[in-house]
């Protein structure tokens, strides 16, 4: 990070705009990764009332519990 960080100084002589750029360059690249997790966090809120009610319905049965979840998910 240094390097890149020196190179962005080599452009720009100023250590200010030099760090702006090189943090706005890992926003970009950390950009994809942080809507999928939006994504995949905003589809388990929508899927978590029903995983509750297999819960509930099968507390007692561990074995049919965890057979329901996987059949809702396939």
């Amino acid at each position: 990070m240094a390097n890149l960080l020196s190179w962005f100084y080599d452009f720009w002589p100023s250590y200010g705009m030099s760090i702006t750029l090189l943090t706005l360059l890992i926003m970009v690249i950390l950009t994809p990764l942080t809507l999928k997790q939006t994504r995949s966090m905003i589809k388990i809120q929508h899927v978590q009332p029903e995983l509750k009610k297999i819960q509930n319905k099968y507390k007692n049965d561990k074995e049919r519990m965890n057979k329901e979840v996987m059949a809702f998910y396939t």
